[in-house]
């Protein structure tokens, strides 16, 4: 995955894996994984932080009523 090129489902992925690590107990990596996470999702957001915050609700179920 390219930082650059990262875009939803790549980060949905992200977020898999690292709810797998720490349910393995495996906190360091998936510590690792969370920080990539917020990094892409920074790239993919630029200036817009707004949209970053729309896009991690819209991923995680977050916000939904």
């Amino acid at each position: 995955m390219s930082p650059s090129r990262a875009g939803p489902q790549d980060m949905l992925a992200l977020m898999q894996r690292i709810t797998s690590l720490a349910k393995e107990t495996r906190y360091g990596e998936a510590v690792w994984l969370a920080r990539k996470l917020v990094g892409e999702a920074e790239k993919s957001a630029g200036d817009n932080r707004r949209g970053a915050i729309l896009n991690t609700e819209r991923l995680t179920g977050c916000g939904e009523e």
